[in-house]
């Protein structure tokens, strides 16, 4: 079923394994100028992050460990970097980081 809820279009459908609704929404966005620079400066940011985050789970599988960027490297690297990294939310930056991790946890 396709609807549009005060201007936000969504989609039902129903997963096939548990028969649970699956709700999809899509928003229009129409940012300014300034927000359009910021959304692209903060998706620049995410995917450093995320890059970094790949090219040392590389390194770790290369040498035999599997460690993954865990929420203490997080908080060093906001804090090394707060005029890029440190200036997005941190709950952003891990849920970019989960999708990293095959249980999908930042620990």
């Amino acid at each position: 079923m396709l609807g549009v809820v005060s201007g936000a279009s969504y989609v039902d459908r129903t997963d096939r394994k548990g028969g649970r609704m699956i709700r999809a929404y899509t928003f229009l966005l129409r940012p300014t100028v300034g927000r359009t620079i910021a959304l692209g400066e903060m998706l620049a940011d995410h995917r450093s992050l995320y890059d970094g985050a790949l090219q040392e789970r590389r390194d770790a599988y290369r040498h035999g460990s599997k460690t993954s960027v865990k929420s203490a490297q997080l908080k060093d690297i906001r804090a090394y970097d707060p005029d890029h990294q440190g200036r997005w939310s941190f709950s952003s930056q891990q849920a970019t980081l989960r999708r990293l991790t095959p249980d999908g946890g930042c620990s």
